[in-house]
């Protein structure tokens, strides 16, 4: 991704979805992290 645009396309934190399987789950939480990291989002 570009630097200038860490966050590419992706502007949703997806915080309020909810998944239907624990995998889901940690994928949805690991993208919610990640994108605090690159500031993207704020908690």
């Amino acid at each position: 991704m570009p630097v200038n645009k860490p966050c590419g396309v992706v502007n949703d934190s997806l915080l309020g979805v909810e998944a239907t399987t624990r995998d889901g789950d940690r994928r949805l939480a690991l993208h919610y992290e990640r994108g605090l990291a690159a500031g993207c989002w704020h908690r």
